[in-house]
Protein backbone atom coordinates (compact mmCIF):
# COMPACT_ATOMS: atom_id res chain seq x y z
CA UNK A 1 0.00 0.00 0.00
CA UNK A 2 2.89 2.58 0.86
CA UNK A 3 4.19 1.47 -2.65
CA UNK A 4 1.27 2.37 -4.77
CA UNK A 5 0.85 5.72 -2.60
CA UNK A 6 4.87 6.32 -3.54
CA UNK A 7 4.58 4.79 -7.49
CA UNK A 8 1.43 7.04 -8.30
CA UNK A 9 2.83 10.53 -6.74
CA UNK A 10 6.12 9.58 -9.05
CA UNK A 11 4.61 9.12 -12.33
CA UNK A 12 2.66 12.53 -11.41
CA UNK A 13 5.22 14.57 -10.40
CA UNK A 14 7.38 13.81 -13.81
CA UNK A 15 4.20 15.05 -15.69
CA UNK A 16 3.43 18.03 -13.25
CA UNK A 17 6.35 20.24 -12.48
CA UNK A 18 4.34 22.42 -9.86
CA UNK A 19 4.00 19.42 -7.47
CA UNK A 20 7.88 20.35 -6.36
CA UNK A 21 8.27 23.89 -7.89
CA UNK A 22 7.32 25.81 -4.87
CA UNK A 23 9.87 23.28 -2.43
CA UNK A 24 13.05 25.62 -1.36
CA UNK A 25 16.02 23.65 -0.89
CA UNK A 26 16.95 23.53 2.55
CA UNK A 27 13.30 22.67 3.41
CA UNK A 28 13.08 19.78 1.48
CA UNK A 29 13.50 17.40 3.89
CA UNK A 30 10.61 18.41 5.63
CA UNK A 31 8.15 18.44 2.78
CA UNK A 32 9.29 14.41 1.81
CA UNK A 33 8.53 14.01 5.77
CA UNK A 34 5.47 15.42 5.42
CA UNK A 35 4.81 13.19 2.72
CA UNK A 36 5.66 10.00 4.63
CA UNK A 37 3.70 11.11 7.37
CA UNK A 38 0.61 11.37 4.95
CA UNK A 39 1.00 7.79 3.81
CA UNK A 40 1.72 6.04 7.07
CA UNK A 41 -1.79 7.67 8.01
CA UNK A 42 -2.95 5.51 5.21
CA UNK A 43 -1.82 2.50 6.27
CA UNK A 44 -3.79 2.87 9.60
CA UNK A 45 -7.17 3.74 7.62
CA UNK A 46 -6.79 1.19 4.72
CA UNK A 47 -6.73 -1.82 6.06
CA UNK A 48 -9.73 -1.02 8.06
CA UNK A 49 -12.17 0.27 5.21
CA UNK A 50 -14.34 -3.01 5.82
CA UNK A 51 -15.51 -1.85 9.29
CA UNK A 52 -15.77 1.79 8.29
CA UNK A 53 -18.88 0.08 6.16
CA UNK A 54 -19.47 -1.52 8.99
CA UNK A 55 -19.46 -5.31 7.23
CA UNK A 56 -16.47 -7.72 8.48
CA UNK A 57 -14.65 -10.21 5.45
CA UNK A 58 -14.81 -13.83 5.54
CA UNK A 59 -12.00 -15.12 4.12
CA UNK A 60 -9.47 -13.66 6.22
CA UNK A 61 -9.39 -11.88 9.53
CA UNK A 62 -7.58 -9.21 11.96
CA UNK A 63 -6.20 -10.29 15.03
CA UNK A 64 -5.77 -8.01 18.25
CA UNK A 65 -1.86 -8.09 16.84
CA UNK A 66 -2.52 -6.59 13.46
CA UNK A 67 -4.98 -3.76 15.24
CA UNK A 68 -2.20 -2.31 17.12
CA UNK A 69 0.14 -2.37 14.41
CA UNK A 70 -2.32 -0.28 11.72
CA UNK A 71 -2.59 2.24 14.75
CA UNK A 72 1.37 1.93 15.60
CA UNK A 73 1.50 3.16 11.71
CA UNK A 74 -1.16 5.76 11.88
CA UNK A 75 0.48 7.14 15.13
CA UNK A 76 3.89 7.43 14.01
CA UNK A 77 1.89 9.66 10.94
CA UNK A 78 0.13 11.97 13.38
CA UNK A 79 3.24 12.59 15.53
CA UNK A 80 5.25 13.19 12.40
CA UNK A 81 2.24 16.00 11.15
CA UNK A 82 2.54 17.56 14.94
CA UNK A 83 6.30 18.20 15.70
CA UNK A 84 6.54 19.66 11.78
CA UNK A 85 3.82 21.75 13.05
CA UNK A 86 5.56 22.48 16.14
CA UNK A 87 8.85 23.45 14.04
CA UNK A 88 7.79 25.35 11.48
CA UNK A 89 5.69 27.76 13.68
CA UNK A 90 8.15 27.89 16.53
CA UNK A 91 10.88 29.30 14.32
CA UNK A 92 8.37 31.63 12.51
CA UNK A 93 6.80 33.04 15.16
CA UNK A 94 8.46 32.46 19.01
CA UNK A 95 11.73 33.37 17.65
CA UNK A 96 10.63 36.86 15.69
CA UNK A 97 10.70 40.25 17.26
CA UNK A 98 7.03 40.98 16.39
CA UNK A 99 4.24 39.56 14.71
CA UNK A 100 1.53 40.04 12.57
CA UNK A 101 -1.44 38.30 14.02
CA UNK A 102 -3.85 39.41 11.77
CA UNK A 103 -2.00 38.21 9.00
CA UNK A 104 -0.99 35.07 10.50
CA UNK A 105 -4.33 34.00 10.89
CA UNK A 106 -5.43 34.63 7.81
CA UNK A 107 -3.55 32.83 6.28
CA UNK A 108 -3.80 30.26 8.70
CA UNK A 109 -7.60 30.05 7.14
CA UNK A 110 -6.75 30.60 3.88
CA UNK A 111 -4.42 27.78 3.54
CA UNK A 112 -6.53 25.20 5.56
CA UNK A 113 -10.32 26.29 4.87
CA UNK A 114 -10.94 26.21 1.62
CA UNK A 115 -9.42 22.66 0.81
CA UNK A 116 -11.14 20.83 4.11
CA UNK A 117 -14.65 22.96 3.10
CA UNK A 118 -14.41 20.93 -0.18
CA UNK A 119 -13.12 17.84 1.23
CA UNK A 120 -16.42 17.74 3.48
CA UNK A 121 -18.84 19.20 0.11
CA UNK A 122 -17.91 15.62 -1.37
CA UNK A 123 -18.05 13.90 1.97
CA UNK A 124 -21.77 14.40 1.66
CA UNK A 125 -21.77 13.53 -2.02
CA UNK A 126 -20.72 10.28 -0.60
CA UNK A 127 -23.22 9.96 1.86
CA UNK A 128 -25.52 11.11 -0.30
CA UNK A 129 -25.18 8.58 -3.24
CA UNK A 130 -25.29 5.79 -0.60
CA UNK A 131 -28.32 6.75 2.16
CA UNK A 132 -30.51 8.02 -1.13
CA UNK A 133 -33.28 8.83 -0.53
CA UNK A 134 -33.29 11.25 2.46
CA UNK A 135 -35.25 9.72 5.28
CA UNK A 136 -33.71 12.13 8.22
CA UNK A 137 -36.02 15.96 8.66
CA UNK A 138 -34.24 18.20 6.88
CA UNK A 139 -34.51 20.37 9.59
CA UNK A 140 -32.17 18.22 11.53
CA UNK A 141 -29.52 18.03 8.80
CA UNK A 142 -29.13 21.67 8.40
CA UNK A 143 -28.27 21.66 12.47
CA UNK A 144 -25.83 18.95 12.14
CA UNK A 145 -23.99 20.68 8.66
CA UNK A 146 -21.92 22.89 11.41
CA UNK A 147 -20.45 20.14 13.07
CA UNK A 148 -19.43 18.76 10.02
CA UNK A 149 -17.27 22.07 9.03
CA UNK A 150 -15.84 22.80 12.25
CA UNK A 151 -12.50 21.23 11.81
CA UNK A 152 -13.23 18.51 14.80
CA UNK A 153 -13.68 21.70 17.14
CA UNK A 154 -17.44 20.05 17.57
CA UNK A 155 -18.30 16.07 17.28
CA UNK A 156 -18.96 15.11 13.45
CA UNK A 157 -22.60 14.68 13.03
CA UNK A 158 -24.41 11.19 11.43
CA UNK A 159 -26.22 12.73 8.46
CA UNK A 160 -29.08 10.70 7.15
CA UNK A 161 -28.05 7.63 8.91
CA UNK A 162 -24.47 8.18 7.39
CA UNK A 163 -21.83 8.94 10.26
CA UNK A 164 -19.18 11.22 9.04
CA UNK A 165 -16.56 9.55 11.29
CA UNK A 166 -16.09 7.10 8.28
CA UNK A 167 -14.63 9.34 5.59
CA UNK A 168 -13.64 12.63 8.34
CA UNK A 169 -12.33 10.78 11.30
CA UNK A 170 -8.78 12.83 10.64
CA UNK A 171 -10.42 16.22 11.38
CA UNK A 172 -9.72 15.37 15.14
CA UNK A 173 -5.77 16.43 14.26
CA UNK A 174 -7.32 19.87 12.49
CA UNK A 175 -8.78 20.51 15.75
CA UNK A 176 -5.59 20.21 17.75
CA UNK A 177 -4.04 22.40 15.33
CA UNK A 178 -5.88 25.04 15.62
CA UNK A 179 -6.01 24.91 19.35
CA UNK A 180 -2.21 25.49 18.81
CA UNK A 181 -1.91 28.18 16.76
CA UNK A 182 -4.77 30.14 19.17
CA UNK A 183 -2.01 29.37 21.96
CA UNK A 184 0.75 30.88 20.07
CA UNK A 185 -0.12 34.50 20.64
CA UNK A 186 0.10 33.77 24.36
CA UNK A 187 3.07 32.07 23.85
CA UNK A 188 4.68 34.22 22.20
CA UNK A 189 4.23 36.86 24.95
CA UNK A 190 5.59 34.95 27.93
CA UNK A 191 8.72 33.62 25.89
CA UNK A 192 9.35 37.25 25.00
CA UNK A 193 8.78 38.59 28.03
CA UNK A 194 9.74 35.73 30.75
CA UNK A 195 12.04 33.48 28.41
CA UNK A 196 13.42 31.03 30.41
CA UNK A 197 10.68 30.89 32.85
CA UNK A 198 8.07 30.41 30.28
CA UNK A 199 9.79 27.68 28.44
CA UNK A 200 10.90 25.82 31.71
CA UNK A 201 6.98 26.00 32.88
CA UNK A 202 5.84 24.77 28.91
CA UNK A 203 7.73 21.77 29.57
CA UNK A 204 7.43 20.78 33.00
CA UNK A 205 3.41 21.18 32.07
CA UNK A 206 3.83 19.07 29.07
CA UNK A 207 5.96 16.22 30.90
CA UNK A 208 3.83 16.25 33.78
CA UNK A 209 0.48 16.14 30.96
CA UNK A 210 2.20 12.64 29.58
CA UNK A 211 3.26 11.38 32.66
CA UNK A 212 -0.16 11.61 34.33
CA UNK A 213 -2.46 10.97 31.54
CA UNK A 214 -0.58 8.25 29.63
CA UNK A 215 -2.33 9.65 26.04
CA UNK A 216 -1.31 13.18 25.39
CA UNK A 217 -0.93 13.87 21.39
CA UNK A 218 0.02 17.77 21.73
CA UNK A 219 3.32 17.37 23.59
CA UNK A 220 4.36 16.52 20.03
CA UNK A 221 4.40 20.15 19.00
CA UNK A 222 6.67 20.76 21.55
CA UNK A 223 8.96 18.44 20.27
CA UNK A 224 8.86 20.35 17.22
CA UNK A 225 9.37 23.50 18.69
CA UNK A 226 12.49 22.38 20.65
CA UNK A 227 14.18 22.35 16.91
CA UNK A 228 13.25 25.12 15.58
CA UNK A 229 16.78 27.06 16.30
CA UNK A 230 17.71 24.06 14.21
CA UNK A 231 15.56 24.76 11.52
CA UNK A 232 18.34 26.34 9.11
CA UNK A 233 21.85 25.75 10.70
CA UNK A 234 24.14 23.98 8.65
CA UNK A 235 25.80 20.78 10.57
CA UNK A 236 29.43 19.22 9.53
CA UNK A 237 30.04 15.46 9.27
CA UNK A 238 30.26 14.21 12.60
CA UNK A 239 27.20 15.71 13.91
CA UNK A 240 24.93 14.07 11.01
CA UNK A 241 26.57 10.71 11.14
CA UNK A 242 25.92 11.03 14.92
CA UNK A 243 22.47 12.04 13.91
CA UNK A 244 22.36 8.88 11.65
CA UNK A 245 23.26 6.34 14.34
CA UNK A 246 20.49 7.84 16.62
CA UNK A 247 17.90 7.33 13.72
CA UNK A 248 18.56 3.93 13.04
CA UNK A 249 18.94 3.28 17.11
CA UNK A 250 15.19 4.97 17.38
CA UNK A 251 14.05 3.08 14.59
CA UNK A 252 15.62 -0.10 15.78
CA UNK A 253 13.54 0.69 19.26
CA UNK A 254 10.58 1.18 17.43
CA UNK A 255 10.67 -2.69 15.32
CA UNK A 256 11.50 -4.45 18.34
CA UNK A 257 9.01 -2.56 20.64
CA UNK A 258 6.19 -1.54 18.50
CA UNK A 259 3.40 -3.22 20.36
CA UNK A 260 4.18 -1.11 23.37
CA UNK A 261 4.39 2.08 21.20
CA UNK A 262 1.66 1.89 19.17
CA UNK A 263 -0.13 4.45 21.32
CA UNK A 264 0.57 8.10 21.97
CA UNK A 265 2.52 7.79 25.65
CA UNK A 266 5.76 8.34 27.68
CA UNK A 267 8.40 6.31 25.85
CA UNK A 268 6.86 7.30 22.46
CA UNK A 269 7.10 10.99 23.40
CA UNK A 270 10.68 10.51 24.17
CA UNK A 271 11.43 8.23 20.92
CA UNK A 272 9.95 10.49 18.91
CA UNK A 273 11.53 13.35 20.07
CA UNK A 274 15.01 11.82 19.77
CA UNK A 275 14.20 10.98 15.74
CA UNK A 276 13.01 14.17 14.95
CA UNK A 277 15.84 16.12 16.51
CA UNK A 278 18.16 13.28 14.79
CA UNK A 279 16.45 13.95 11.60
CA UNK A 280 16.21 18.13 11.76
CA UNK A 281 19.99 17.05 12.07
CA UNK A 282 20.74 14.93 9.29
CA UNK A 283 18.45 15.78 7.06
CA UNK A 284 18.15 12.71 4.49
CA UNK A 285 18.71 13.42 0.97
CA UNK A 286 16.08 10.65 0.44
CA UNK A 287 13.24 12.89 1.90
CA UNK A 288 14.37 15.53 -0.60
CA UNK A 289 14.08 13.52 -3.69
CA UNK A 290 11.51 14.46 -5.93
CA UNK A 291 7.98 11.34 -4.91
CA UNK A 292 8.40 12.42 -1.29
CA UNK A 293 8.66 16.21 -1.90
CA UNK A 294 5.55 16.24 -4.36
CA UNK A 295 3.91 13.72 -1.77
CA UNK A 296 4.68 16.31 0.64
CA UNK A 297 2.99 19.20 -1.09
CA UNK A 298 -0.21 17.50 -1.41
CA UNK A 299 0.16 15.28 1.97
CA UNK A 300 -3.16 18.08 3.18
CA UNK A 301 -4.94 16.92 0.99
CA UNK A 302 -4.27 13.58 0.98
CA UNK A 303 -4.83 13.32 4.73
CA UNK A 304 -8.00 14.74 4.33
CA UNK A 305 -9.57 12.23 0.89
CA UNK A 306 -7.73 9.14 1.31
CA UNK A 307 -10.39 7.62 3.87
CA UNK A 308 -13.41 9.05 1.64
CA UNK A 309 -12.02 7.56 -1.35
CA UNK A 310 -11.81 4.43 0.39
CA UNK A 311 -14.86 4.29 1.67
CA UNK A 312 -16.12 5.46 -1.99
CA UNK A 313 -14.75 2.65 -3.69
CA UNK A 314 -15.07 -0.39 -1.56
CA UNK A 315 -18.82 0.80 -1.00
CA UNK A 316 -18.99 1.34 -5.04
CA UNK A 317 -17.42 -2.21 -5.26
CA UNK A 318 -19.45 -4.08 -2.47
CA UNK A 319 -23.18 -3.08 -3.80
CA UNK A 320 -22.55 -3.10 -7.41
CA UNK A 321 -19.68 -5.42 -8.33
CA UNK A 322 -18.33 -8.09 -5.91
CA UNK A 323 -19.30 -8.55 -2.21
CA UNK A 324 -16.00 -7.61 -0.74
CA UNK A 325 -16.35 -9.40 2.21
CA UNK A 326 -15.38 -12.61 -0.21
CA UNK A 327 -12.55 -11.13 -1.11
CA UNK A 328 -8.82 -12.98 -0.30
CA UNK A 329 -6.38 -11.12 1.58
CA UNK A 330 -4.25 -10.75 -1.67
CA UNK A 331 -7.30 -9.26 -3.82
CA UNK A 332 -8.37 -7.01 -0.84
CA UNK A 333 -4.92 -5.56 -0.76
CA UNK A 334 -4.64 -5.03 -4.30
CA UNK A 335 -7.80 -3.04 -4.61
CA UNK A 336 -6.48 -1.11 -1.40
CA UNK A 337 -3.41 -0.15 -3.46
CA UNK A 338 -5.52 0.90 -6.20
CA UNK A 339 -7.82 2.90 -4.48
CA UNK A 340 -4.99 4.66 -2.76
CA UNK A 341 -3.70 5.41 -5.85
CA UNK A 342 -6.88 7.11 -7.09
CA UNK A 343 -6.95 9.26 -3.64
CA UNK A 344 -3.43 10.21 -4.64
CA UNK A 345 -4.40 11.50 -7.83
CA UNK A 346 -7.57 13.37 -6.68
CA UNK A 347 -4.95 14.64 -3.98
CA UNK A 348 -3.37 16.28 -6.69
CA UNK A 349 -5.85 17.83 -8.45
CA UNK A 350 -6.89 19.66 -5.20
CA UNK A 351 -3.81 20.27 -4.67
CA UNK A 352 -3.26 22.49 -8.03
CA UNK A 353 -6.76 23.87 -7.86
CA UNK A 354 -7.72 24.61 -4.35
CA UNK A 355 -5.06 24.66 -2.26
CA UNK A 356 -2.28 26.28 -4.60
CA UNK A 357 -4.39 29.11 -5.50
CA UNK A 358 -5.67 30.06 -2.31
CA UNK A 359 -2.07 30.03 -0.69
CA UNK A 360 -0.43 32.13 -3.92
CA UNK A 361 -3.78 34.61 -2.87
CA UNK A 362 -2.34 35.09 0.36
CA UNK A 363 0.92 35.32 0.08
CA UNK A 364 0.13 38.07 -2.94
CA UNK A 365 -1.99 39.96 -0.11
CA UNK A 366 0.64 40.33 2.13
CA UNK A 367 2.39 43.29 -0.03
CA UNK A 368 5.48 43.74 -1.70
CA UNK A 369 7.52 44.20 1.79
CA UNK A 370 6.31 40.84 3.41
CA UNK A 371 6.67 39.00 -0.01
CA UNK A 372 10.25 39.92 -0.04
CA UNK A 373 10.86 38.17 3.14
CA UNK A 374 9.30 35.37 1.98
CA UNK A 375 11.52 35.40 -0.91
CA UNK A 376 14.51 35.28 1.20
CA UNK A 377 13.33 32.66 3.09
CA UNK A 378 11.30 33.88 6.11
CA UNK A 379 8.23 32.60 5.42
CA UNK A 380 6.88 28.93 6.57
CA UNK A 381 4.05 26.62 6.07
CA UNK A 382 2.82 23.32 7.49
CA UNK A 383 1.15 22.07 4.82
CA UNK A 384 3.02 23.04 1.90
CA UNK A 385 6.57 23.89 0.96
CA UNK A 386 8.28 26.72 3.29
CA UNK A 387 7.49 29.35 0.82
CA UNK A 388 5.51 30.09 -2.09
CA UNK A 389 7.19 30.76 -5.29
CA UNK A 390 6.72 34.09 -7.18
CA UNK A 391 3.52 35.15 -9.25
CA UNK A 392 5.38 34.33 -12.93
CA UNK A 393 5.82 30.65 -11.45
CA UNK A 394 2.40 29.80 -11.87
CA UNK A 395 1.45 26.29 -13.09
CA UNK A 396 -0.17 26.90 -16.21
CA UNK A 397 3.07 28.23 -17.38
CA UNK A 398 4.99 25.54 -16.41
CA UNK A 399 2.77 23.67 -18.13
Amino acid sequence: MFASVLVSITLLARVIPALTADARADTQWLDGLRGIAAATVALNHAPLVVFSLLIRPTIFGYVQQDLVLFGFCGSIGVEFFFCITGMLFASKVLLAESVDWTTFFSRRLRRIVPAYFAACVWGLIVAACFTWPIKQPLGEIALALPRLFSFGLLPLPSVNGFDFIRVLGVNWTLALEWRYYLVLPIAFVLVRDLRVLAVIAIVVFAAADVLLTGHSVWIYFLSGAICAPLMHRQFGPRMRVAAYGVILLVIGVYIKHWEQYAYYGFEHWVAMTFLFIALAVARPPLLASKPFVAMGSVSYSFYLLHSMVLVAVFQFWHVYVFDVTKLSLRLFTLLACATLAVAVGLSVVSYLYIERPFMRAAKKSSGPDNLQKEIQGVDVDIHSSAVAPLPTTSFYKRK
